[in-house]
């Protein structure tokens, strides 16, 4: 018998279940005064329950409101989940029938079977055993098909048993959150349980939105502000809002309907409709059309790039300033065509209030960052310009005075900040930026910009390399390309190659630039200090043989000796920075000390690593302090010199506990941007004069044996290897959560601190004698290796 495929029904009628649904509705709507207008009553797109109510029943309602909107609530709920699952069943019905559909397509194509074809010749025998093969072919296919339909007819089914269990079980209980955001994401969702559950405040569930909705909120906006539907069309679009940033930090996505009302609004309104909104609006409704737009581009959340309106396209799409070569008299000079910087400038108005955490999409933000670098630079070289020479400026848009636009360099620093606040936030577009073509020329146009909050936003463009490089699944997508960026910054910035101007003259290199501007925009600085920290373990092991900065076979970073140079150079432009690192080494530091204490790490990795690191960190200082004065910049000695005191502060911080900040956090893990901030207001004790002495960097081998000693034997005590009762007593101190060594700048007299050498070796055995000298040598040797001679030779990749 030839098989057929088992393709079961259900008895269930999606119209007899919607119809059930519209009954709900209907008694939803008597609740509310509507009586039969059931539209009225359930799909208002209503703030507020009360906006429901019709005028008959208003006063006896506001009497009981909250037992009229439970009432309601639970009779628009019923219709939600009646509807959703009728919806269901016409699914499978729908589903049901392409079964049928695809029956009935491979019976008329023979299963996929050839055609049965016998030789005109063939001898009866012959033929019989070619039909024969053939009925056996086409039988064994009818049968797979049968199979398989029966399969996916059984699968569709037992999907239709699962989510009657779930409306079920929804319908017998009070809904959570989660049981309205199952309706929302199958589309069932009215406004009717929206508003009668309360979740206008609730950003966990997304409003029930349609494209409908979207294009009629276009039309209002259009209209403008004096529309009598203005703010409440815009007080809908931020529950869009709300729900994204909801929907980024939980991992969800922006509904179907959602997607569809935001594309109809901003697809429906002109760019002046847009930007123009920027006059007159109140914060909450300027970060309602900031988050839109935000969402609506954001591939994470659902949307993407081509769903933004092609006006903001265009204008991101194609680059802000142009330039060609023109002359004057016999001179050559380049003119600048500037395109449309209003509307940059009442993009930043928009973006500028939308949720500081809300993400723009790759492409969208990866084209905002690369046209506010060409503004700002063009910007800055018309600010910098000497009186009498300015820059040649024309306006490709005819859109008005682009120079006196330009020169108005407080509307540029505000409207750029705000942009570039928002997208550096994406972390896929930064890396494709710093790993494009264009990569180091846009963090040049950056940094050298004159930012009023000292670029803390645009350091956006780097910090999250710090962030994503922590995650311990080397394999994974964000580590790899924090790593990967990790080596294009420190390659980038080490660029100490210079070139001649058309005059014969000299001009600064990549790193000398850099080095400048990181002196006015500090926030680099803590942003590459957040980088080092992340990367520390490649900082501390030796520099590659080869002698090339690379990434391992490991994924991990291996970084030459002049990199690392530069890279802490570049650091210590602020010496906040520098300061707030040294902590987070000491830090690290004192998990090294204690690991090859108990056995958790080689002895003499860990010996390696903290000599290597010390003598980085001690040599950074003096390494700033000749290129300051070799390119006359201000400098305070003072404020760099206790790199190595820091360290310790770190390391007491993790071994023995105590308050780095009076009043504030006692313990380990305060971030880089915290100790800056920290070390800015003056929060973190500076070290005493015999202290700062204590700490001074080596200024001949035998000076480490002392350090090493006090490193040493402090790892001991906090890791139970000896206790306090082994030592005099005098060199116990017992405050903080655990006793440890009184503070190094006790041992400042020689004879006192070869007794401490003396009593360490005794104590620590044989092993404590090889870390004393080994670190000893091996930090020198690291010191000697990170210094610079001169500022000069340092600035143009010598020694």
């Amino acid at each position: 018998m030839a098989s057929t495929p088992d393709i079961p029904d259900t008895p269930a009628d999606p119209g007899t279940i919607e119809a059930g649904a519209n009954q709900l509705r209907t008694i939803a709507a008597t609740i509310t005064g509507h009586g039969q207008d059931v539209n009225a009553a359930v799909n208002t797109a209503a703030l507020q329950f009360s906006d429901v109510i019709s005028g008959p029943i208003k006063d006896l309602a506001s009497k009981n409101l909250g037992a009229f909107q439970a009432a309601y609530a639970s009779a628009a709920y019923g219709a939600d989940v009646t509807h959703s699952w009728s919806q269901d069943v016409q699914t499978f019905k729908t589903e049901r029938n392409k079964l049928f559909a695809n029956w009935q397509w491979d019976q008329s194509h023979n299963f996929a079977v050839p055609q049965l074809f016998v030789p005109g010749n063939a001898t009866a025998a012959e033929a019989k055993k070619v039909t024969d093969a053939y009925n056996s072919q086409l039988s064994a296919a009818q049968t797979n098909a049968a199979n398989d339909i029966s399969l996916r007819a059984y699968q569709l089914l037992n999907w239709l048993r699962d989510q009657a269990n779930g409306w079920a079980g929804r319908i017998q209980r009070d809904p959570t959150d989660a049981d309205l955001l199952a309706l929302a994401k199958a589309g069932g969702l009215s406004w009717g349980s929206y508003i009668g559950f309360g979740k206008q405040s609730d950003p966990s569930v997304p409003p029930p939105l349609s494209a409908a909705d979207g294009q009629h909120a276009a039309d209002v906006i259009k209209r403008g502000p004096n529309d009598p539907e203005y703010a409440k069309a815009l007080a809908l679009l931020g529950l869009v809002g709300g729900y994204a940033v909801w929907a980024q930090k939980n991992g969800e996505q922006l509904t179907a309907g959602e997607l569809a009302y935001l594309k109809a609004l901003y697809g429906n309104i002109s760019r002046d409709d847009l930007l123009n909104a920027t006059f007159g609006q109140n914060k909450a409704q300027l970060a309602a059309l900031g988050n839109g737009i935000l969402a609506l581009s954001n591939e994470k959340l659902g949307g993407s790039y081509g769903d933004l309106p092609q006006y903001l396209r265009d204008l991101l799409d194609k680059p802000a300033v142009t330039s060609r070569v023109d002359y004057i008299g016999d001179q050559i000079t380049s003119v600048y065509a500037v395109h449309d910087l209003a509307s940059f400038e009442k993009l930043g108005v928009l973006l500028g209030n939308a949720d500081h955490n809300l993400v723009g999409g790759t492409q969208f933000s990866q084209n905002l960052t690369n046209r506010v670098g060409e503004i700002v630079d063009l910007a800055q070289r018309v600010h910098d310009a000497p009186t009498g020479n300015p820059v040649s400026i024309e306006d490709a848009n005819n859109h008005g005075d682009p120079f006196n636009d330009l020169k108005n360099f407080g509307n540029v620093q505000n409207a750029a900040q705000a942009l570039i606040g928002v997208s550096t936030r994406n972390h896929e577009a930064n890396y494709h930026i710093l790993s494009g073509d264009l990569g180091v020329s846009t963090l040049a146009e950056l940094t050298h910009f004159d930012w009023p909050d000292k670029g803390v936003a645009a350091a956006g463009l780097v910090n999250w390399i710090a962030q994503d490089g922590t995650n311990t699944d080397h394999s994974s997508p964000e580590y790899q390309h924090a790593t990967q960026a990790a080596r294009i910054l420190v390659q980038a910035l080490d660029n100490t190659t210079t070139d001649k101007n058309g005059y014969g003259d000299t001009l600064p290199s990549s790193f000398q630039n850099f080095y400048s501007d990181f002196h006015k925009n500090s926030a680099f600085s803590s942003g590459l200090a957040n980088i080092a920290n992340t990367y520390l373990d490649d900082f501390a092991e030796d520099a590659p043989g080869d002698h090339q900065t690379r990434i391992g076979v490991d994924g991990s970073l291996s970084i030459n000796d002049p990199d690392r140079q530069h890279f802490l150079a570049l650091v210590g432009a602020d010496p906040n920075a520098l300061k707030a690192l040294s902590i987070k080494a000491g830090e690290y530091e004192a998990g090294l000390l204690q690991d090859a204490q108990t056995g958790k790490r080689d002895p003499s990795t860990v010996l390696s690593h903290v000599a290597n690191l010390n003598g980085e960190l001690a040599a950074a200082p003096a390494n700033v302090e000749k290129i300051d004065n070799y390119l006359k910049y201000q400098h305070d000695s003072k404020a760099y010199s206790d790199t190595l005191y820091y360290v310790g502060v770190g390391k007491a911080v993790v071994q023995f506990g105590g308050g780095l900040i009076p009043g504030g956090n006692g313990a380990p893990g305060l971030l880089i941007g915290q100790l800056v901030d920290a070390f800015t207001h003056h929060e973190i004790k500076a070290p005493t004069l015999n202290e700062a002495a204590a700490y001074q960097p080596p200024d001949s081998q035998g000076a480490g044996h002392l350090p090493a000693a006090y490193d040493y034997l402090n790892a001991a005590l906090a890791t139970g290897k000896i206790t306090p009762d082994q030592l005099p007593a005098q060199l116990v101190d017992n405050s903080g959560a655990k006793p440890h060594l009184v503070g190094l700048d006790h041992f400042n007299d020689p004879s006192v601190a070869t007794s401490l050498e003396d009593l360490t070796r005794k104590l620590g055995g044989q092993a404590a004698t090889d870390y004393i000298q080994n670190y000893d040598t091996q930090s020198w040797i690291a010191y000697q290796r990170s210094q610079g001679s001169t500022g000069a030779a340092i600035l143009q990749g010598e020694k």
